[in-house]
């Protein structure tokens, strides 16, 4: 029978998802669109579905938009932070539009994921400097292989059941930011922030 692992999980979601695909490849640009997914679910940001006049009245288009959230300034992990940085160099007053911010992702994704979600889990000593896991990081990947299991045999049962809400919230509880690994909430930054650009970090193929 499946149960919780003991520890709640506390990386970010960028992180978690560096850290279970170090031995096969991550995306840079996906770990960058799961960053912002944590900074909506945490509301440093909200998604908001806009109207932009197009030129020469020729009618209006409908964005999404990024805009500043109620818990912006409560952010401080490294993985996070670095991506509310590049969000407020595009920002106006209303905010960013997500396409906007799709097309910055695909120069700084890269150095992203180098610096700031590699380089987090190295110090936290759970990756090596050429991005091989270490002891540390072999167990922490198995308790994330176990919070995940958890998640997608489980979850669906526990989150349907109305009269007893209580076990799907303490997961959620539980899991912290690697529920995004596995749930597809936010459709509109899975679309624009899909897999398949290739990089490198130390001598780890992040594909």
């Amino acid at each position: 029978m499946l149960s919780s692992p003991a520890e709640p999980w506390v990386l970010t979601a960028p992180e978690s998802y560096l850290l279970r695909h170090a031995d096969r490849g991550a995306d840079a640009v996906e770990a960058f669109g799961l960053a912002l997914k944590e900074l909506v679910a945490r509301e440093a940001l909200c998604l908001e579905m806009v109207a932009i006049v197009r030129r020469l009245g020729l009618g209006a288009r409908r964005a999404w938009l990024l805009a500043r959230g109620p818990e912006l300034a409560a952010v401080t992990e490294p993985s996070l932070a670095a991506v509310l940085a590049v969000y407020e160099r595009r920002a106006r007053a209303a905010g960013v539009l997500l396409d906007d911010l799709r097309r910055v992702a695909g120069r700084e994704s890269r150095r992203y994921l180098r610096r700031d979600v590699a380089g987090s889990l190295q110090r936290r000593g759970l990756l090596t400097g050429d991005g091989a896991r270490t002891a540390a990081g072999r167990r922490a990947n198995e308790q994330l292989d176990a919070w995940l299991e958890l998640g997608l045999l489980r979850l669906p049962l526990w989150a349907s059941d109305q009269l007893d809400p209580s076990r799907a919230l303490a997961y959620v509880q539980g899991a912290g930011s690697a529920i995004l690994l596995i749930q597809d909430g936010y459709p509109a930054l899975d679309a624009a922030f899909a897999g398949g650009h290739a990089d490198v970090v130390g001598d780890l193929t992040v594909a």
